[in-house]
């Protein structure tokens, strides 16, 4: 491809699944990537197991951030499976976030979509969620489920809005950005919640984000702890590079190291800097400490 920097060389674009766009639109892509240029590359990722996709790539945004929950948990020394939890979407992150909760023993008490909130009052079931894949598979609405099966939908709601006070401990995020105000941030304080990952990029405003941290609630920002499906990406093109498909198990346990090295250098680097537990400060001088090293060591930080 044509460089936009040509006084850099020439660059490669990296496509991969988000709102909208998922596995049918990347083997598209690829087709026609394929078709145009006659290379078999890995450039383009989330694609099928038959041209090189990865096991788990589309599991892997929500398994990551239940796995990055999952850290911050054992920090204090508590689990997911005595966790109650709000999701927020209906689409692929908080599908799978909402299977591996109910997997490792949490219980999910909502999901959403743009015309309101489906509430469990007694937890998800795998056959709600297969239920829910199918409707939103055809286009449907979350409404529809409250005709075919048990929970309360609610129009023009948020989760946290209609949930009784002191009954969640977690919020994961999976949504769009910015969903959640200043306003949220309260009304999810005044439940109970204490911890709060973004599976959605930038849910959270910063005004919200401000009141979480004045209440002491532990809160995963979403450029670290949605990282998965980008990390996943880069297995997948690991893979093609070695004409090798690894197994589930193997993509997975490399998944959850991922997401224990993230937390633990986001954690370790806002300790450093005198701010324990707050992962937006670790994340952001982290990130900065990395790059600016690297262009120091090749000569190009002036």
């Amino acid at each position: 491809m044509t460089s936009l920097y040509p006084h850099i060389g020439p660059t490669t674009d990296v496509p991969a699944g988000d709102i909208g766009v998922g596995g049918r639109e990347i083997q598209y892509m690829y087709g026609e990537w394929v078709r145009r240029t006659s290379t078999h590359g890995g450039v383009l990722t989330g694609k099928d197991m038959l041209f090189g996709g990865s096991h788990l790539r589309p599991e892997a945004t929500g398994y990551g951030v239940v796995y990055f929950l999952e850290n911050m948990l054992n920090r204090e020394h508590k689990k997911v499976e005595d966790q109650r939890v709000l999701i927020t979407g209906s689409g692929n992150v908080a599908q799978y976030a909402a299977e591996k909760v109910m997997d490792m023993g949490g219980e999910v008490r909502s999901m959403s979509d743009s015309t309101g909130s489906l509430i469990f009052s007694s937890g998800m079931t795998l056959d709600d969620m297969h239920l829910i894949q199918k409707i939103k598979t055809k286009g449907g609405s979350l409404k529809e489920f409250n005709t075919h099966h048990h929970a309360a939908y609610h129009v023009n709601k948020k989760p946290w809005q209609v949930v009784d006070t002191k009954t969640i401990d977690v919020v994961l995020p999976c949504a769009t950005q910015n969903e959640v105000t200043e306003d949220d941030a309260l009304q999810m304080i005044e439940i109970g919640v204490r911890y709060v990952v973004e599976g959605s990029n930038m849910s959270s405003t910063s005004e919200a984000v401000d009141i979480l941290h004045h209440h002491k609630v532990a809160y995963g920002l979403g450029k670290a702890a949605n990282l998965g499906g980008v990390g996943v990406s880069g297995l997948e093109m690991s893979q093609n590079a070695q004409r090798q498909t690894w197994a589930r198990e193997d993509v997975d346990t490399k998944l959850k190291e991922m997401m224990r090295c993230c937390y633990e250098t986001c954690s370790n680097t806002a300790e450093r800097y005198g701010e324990a537990h707050n992962l937006v400060l670790g994340a952001n001088i982290a990130s900065f400490l990395k790059v600016s090293e690297a262009m120091e060591k090749q000569g190009t930080l002036y």
